[in-house]
């Protein structure tokens, strides 16, 4: 065998065990204690041969008591903040019945796209809701118990896929240009929806942050865990002329999201 193929055939290899140690890791982590000590952190691994990054991490960990951590299969985004959605939703009966309202008309959206076989993923997440409602889903365990099921996984995210596909499409005059400046092969948002939003496994970019935060009138605070300059501040990505129904906080590292719950 060549070099060529041997490079090859190892680089297929190594791709291959990747992916099953992704397969392996859970779709969300219980929530994982976080410690304004850098050396007790896993994230610590990830950043200490940059020193930027290990800058950044210290002044990040103090805003936060917990973390938890998202399998990479590309849609750790979208898991990440449904479950971070869905939980302010089990603390807090305002946010419920705000959420309960906005999925009442995003399942219109939904459906209205995609046809009556997507209404299946807006009955999982409105299930959800009418179990937080009833007091079935009473704590953050039965809530990830939900949302990690076999059944329920994949739709809650189908879900919330299809909804930020829905509003790019309503705002496609205003938001295409966006899009066309980053994706010359698409000539229109439908093409874009179909070939970055709708597909599980794709990675999402800050035009579907905005949809999301737009969709369910919520505020993503980006926590930007990278080697850019600047300060470790928060982004905030939040909805247009209303106030947030809620906050969901994120941590980024560079093509993938964990999602942070404040000190």
């Amino acid at each position: 065998m060549s070099s060529e193929n041997n490079d090859y055939a190892l680089s297929v290899a190594q791709r291959n065990e990747i992916l099953q140690e992704q397969a392996q890791a859970p779709l969300i982590s219980g929530p994982q204690i976080l410690s304004a000590n850098p050396t007790t952190c896993i994230l610590a691994n990830d950043v200490n041969s940059v020193p930027s990054m290990a800058a950044k991490l210290l002044r990040i960990l103090p805003r936060y008591r917990a973390i938890h951590y998202l399998r990479r299969d590309g849609s750790c985004f979208y898991r990440a903040a449904m479950f971070g959605l869905l939980s302010a939703a089990v603390a807090s009966d305002n946010v419920l019945e705000a959420l309960l309202e906005i999925c009442k008309h995003t399942r219109e959206s939904i459906v209205a796209r995609f046809s009556d076989y997507a209404a299946d993923f807006c009955d999982v997440v409105e299930d959800c809701l009418e179990n937080i409602k009833s007091n079935v889903i009473r704590s953050s365990v039965d809530l990830h118990r939900y949302v990690t099921s076999p059944d329920n996984a994949e739709y809650v995210v189908f879900f919330a896929r299809y909804a930020v596909a829905c509003y790019l499409m309503k705002h496609e005059d205003d938001l295409f240009p966006f899009v066309a400046a980053e994706h010359e092969k698409y000539s229109c948002m439908d093409e874009f929806c179909k070939g970055e939003v709708e597909v599980v496994g794709q990675d999402c970019d800050h035009l579907h942050i905005v949809a999301f935060a737009r969709t369910f009138q919520t505020a993503c605070a980006l926590e930007y865990l990278d080697a850019s300059a600047g300060d470790a501040i928060a982004h905030i990505v939040g909805p247009e002329d209303v106030t947030p129904i809620t906050t969901v906080s994120l941590l980024y590292r560079p093509g993938h999201y964990d999602l942070l719950i404040p000190a």
